[in-house]
This record gives C-alpha cells, sequence and structure tokens, in this order.
C-alpha cells in the first residue's frame, strides 16, 4: 500500500470515529434534556429575564396624584431604624400594617370567589383601590425596604456580602428601579435561602408592587377592543382571567372599550420546597409569593419537574370507600380549587389548617383555602410545578 494510501484510510477512519462520537453525543444531550427531573437544581432555581422587563417610555412619567380613599394602599411608611436600636417598636408597626394588608388581601380573594363564571358581580366600591402616585410610591417602597426584619435564628449574622447586596437594593429602590431591585432581591432568595429572614420583607414588598397593583405598569399596557373578552385577554398573556381581574380591579363582564389593562407576560410557575413546608410562586424566577404548605407523610408527596394538567374549582372528592363529596361540602377535603399534577397527585386547599407545615396528606400538596385560591389564580394549564426534597 503506497504512503497515500495510507494516509487516506488512516482520515477516513478518524473521520468516521468522529462522526460516531458526535451522534453518540448527541443523542445522549438529547435523553438527558427530555428526562424528567434531570434539569432539576436541588435548592436553587436560576434567576432569569422577566419579559420586556424594561419599563415602557410610558411608565416613566409619573402618575398624576391620586385622591386617598380608604385603604388606599398597599404600603405604609416607617421611618429608617439606626443600626443601634432595638427593632421591637419597629416590628410591632410593620406587623400591623402586614395584618391590614392581609385583612385586604381576604377581601379580595372573597371577591374572586363571587367572580367565576355564571355569578360574576360587579366589584363593590370599597375593594376598588386607587394606587399611589409613582413618586409615592418610591418613596414609600424605599421607607418600608429599610427595615431590616431579625433573623428567625437569633445567632445568626448577616454576611458582608448580603449587607452589601441589600444596600445596593436600597439604591435601585431610591432611584426608582424597582423591578431591577426586585431582580437582585430574587437572586438572592434562590441562591441564600437560609437568608431570607433578612430580606424577606423587601422583596416582598417589591413583589406586591410588580405583581398585585394595578399600578405602575412594567411592560406595555394592554388597551381594551371592543368585544373583548377577559379570558381571551389572559389566554393571549398566559394568565387567568381570574388573576387579571383581580389585578386590574375590574369587574369580568364589564370590559370598558379603551381602557388600559397592566399585563405580565406569563405564566407563573411554582417551587415546593418540602424540607421548609414552602410553596413560591414565581415568574421566570422573579420571586411573586411564598405559601406555607402541608406534604405527604412518609414522604409520600412526588418529586421532580411537573406541570398544571388541569384546574377545578369546587372539586368533587371521592373517598376511599367510594362516597361522593360535592364542592362546596363543608367536609369535602380537597377545599376550593384543584390543581391536578397527574398520577392522583395535586394541589388544594384543607378543611384541616392545623395540617400546614406538618406532614399529613397522601402525598398532595396543602395550602389554606384562601392560599390555594391564589395560588389556583396564578397558575395555568401548563404551568411547571418543581418539588424539591
Amino acid at each position: 500500500m503506497s504512503p497515500w494510501k495510507h494516509v487516506r484510510l488512516i482520515q477516513a477512519l478518524a473521520f468516521w470515529g468522529l462522526s460516531c462520537g458526535f451522534i453518540l453525543t448527541s443523542g445522549w444531550a438529547a435523553w438527558q434534556f427530555a428526562k424528567p427531573g434531570t434539569l432539576v437544581e436541588w435548592g436553587f432555581v436560576p434567576t432569569g429575564e422577566l419579559i420586556g422587563a424594561e419599563t415602557p417610555p410610558e411608565a416613566l412619567v409619573p402618575n398624576k396624584p391620586l385622591p386617598q380613599a380608604e385603604a388606599t394602599t398597599s404600603f405604609a411608611s416607617f421611618p429608617k431604624v439606626p443600626a443601634a436600636t432595638s427593632a421591637t417598636s419597629e416590628a410591632t408597626a410593620l406587623m400591623a400594617a402586614v395584618g391590614e394588608q392581609e385583612h385586604l388581601r381576604h377581601s379580595q380573594l372573597a371577591l374572586a370567589q363571587e367572580a367565576m363564571p355564571g355569578e360574576l358581580n360587579e366589584i363593590p366600591r370599597r375593594y376598588q383601590r386607587k394606587p399611589l402616585s409613582r413618586d409615592q410610591l418610591s418613596s414609600s417602597l424605599v421607607q418600608q425596604v429599610s427595615f431590616q426584619p431579625p433573623a428567625e435564628d437569633p445567632t445568626a449574622q448577616i454576611s458582608d456580602s448580603l449587607t452589601m447586596s441589600l444596600a445596593e437594593v436600597d439604591g435601585l429602590l431610591k432611584a426608582g428601579e424597582t423591578l431591577k431591585a426586585h431582580k437582585k432581591l430574587s437572586q438572592l432568595y434562590w441562591s441564600e435561602p437560609a437568608s431570607r429572614p433578612f430580606f424577606q420583607q423587601r422583596i416582598e414588598a417589591t413583589a406586591q408592587v410588580i405583581f398585585e397593583q394595578a399600578e405602575p405598569h412594567f411592560v406595555p399596557a394592554y388597551t381594551i377592543q371592543p368585544g373583548d373578552q377577559l379570558r381571551k385577554i389572559a389566554s393571549e398573556h398566559k394568565l387567568s382571567w381570574e388573576y387579571l381581574a383581580r389585578l386590574n380591579r375590574i369587574d369580568p363582564r364589564r370590559l370598558q372599550a379603551g381602557k388600559k389593562l397592566k399585563v405580565i407576560r406569563g405564566p407563573f410557575s411554582a417551587h415546593v420546597s418540602l424540607s421548609r413546608f414552602e410553596l413560591t410562586i414565581h415568574l421566570q424566577s422573579y420571586f411573586v409569593k411564598k405559601y406555607s404548605v402541608g406534604i405527604g407523610k412518609d414522604r409520600s408527596s412526588p418529586q421532580g419537574k411537573l406541570a398544571v394538567l388541569e384546574k377545578i374549582a369546587d372539586p368533587q372528592y371521592t373517598d376511599p370507600e367510594g362516597r361522593v363529596i360535592e364542592g362546596k361540602d363543608p367536609r369535602n377535603p380537597l377545599g376550593p380549587r384543584w390543581l391536578d399534577l397527574g398520577n392522583s397527585y395535586g394541589i388544594h386547599g384543607t378543611i384541616e389548617p392545623e395540617s400546614i407545615g406538618k406532614a399529613a396528606s397522601r402525598g398532595c400538596i396543602r395550602l389554606q383555602n384562601d392560599d390555594a385560591i391564589e395560588v389556583y389564580d396564578f397558575l395555568v394549564k401548563g404551568s411547571e410545578v418543581v418539588i424539591e426534597p
């Protein structure tokens, strides 16, 4: 065999080997990507980018100051707490404000229940809360989140890096950069779960502005067109109509053409930590809200990446003996809402509120009934639900 033929043979064999290696590697990568649960990183959800995260030009123009109504805002202004003083009195004031927010939240949830198809009622005037102006909002936010709540562990100390991160967050809030501040807080939420008590009040405050107040807008507003239906508008944004109605404080039956709606580009997702008994709603890893949950006893709750397969309001329940309990029956253990995760697992309410924070179910994720309604409103069919140990 001539030297040239020998070289060509070696080249052909090398090319064949590289090709086989590439095909095998590609096949393995595809299988690995498709395998359920493979990509779950326990204890950490990478913070993504909110679609359309840049503040639209119209949102940069301060809103006209609005007259304050009863319970005009979800926020209260708090004086900055000097580092050397006791936080007891400030904590009392803050908790009182949080209590007021909870009262308003429960009122809004009761309204959402009344607004189901076929039983839609006009929103009572007392719930039509007017938002703060942009200047009022910025001032109120900065004053509130400067409060440092005590850690759950009295021996825990805030790290220098976390102190610097929170100083950066406060600087962003003072500059009116609520979304950027919330992104930073969301990164901390997932990467430093043990430090959450140091910034939980901050992240809940910024999340409420973005995801639960009708103003300001963080993506261009949607203008209602003649003949529009809220269900259609919500579907186009991968949201539920219940959430969109609650966000904008509107009656789904009475849409006014030309009115601008605050919209979010969904879908929302859920992240459950079994060890912490917590369910976190997030949007592309941006923190939205955290709830306490009950979980399956004897490690019976499923783990991995799941999805909402079906949503049922006032679900019917069949007990192990085959007896059927209708929805709205006070004996129904599923409560007012059911989010089907497949294989008889789901997220639902409960008639045993004392079981929240405990491993007491047959594998499902339990919530307080008001919380179950909120989570139901946030998630849509197809929403991702990650359950970790």
